[in-house]
């Protein structure tokens, strides 16, 4: 799989405390050097073989789904 997108730094501490897993305690005390990284897709690819979902034989371009506006 395969993702592209706009990626936004997120320094807003009530929406980190809101996203917040048990593990980050350990990983991250007191929440330093947490960064977390919001992704707003533009595009996905999938290959799965197993599911049917196989790149274009003539060009070896994977299925993909665009998001965004139409213009």
């Amino acid at each position: 799989m395969a993702l592209s997108g706009k990626a936004v730094l997120v320094d807003d501490m009530n929406e980190i405390l809101k996203r917040k897993r048990a593990y980050w305690d350990q990983a991250f005390p007191g929440l330093k050097n947490l960064v977390l990284i919001k992704v707003i897709p533009e595009r996905i690819e999938v290959i799965n073989y197993k599911a049917g979902l196989n790149n274009d034989p003539a060009t070896f371009r994977a299925p993909s789904i665009e998001f965004g506006e139409k213009k």
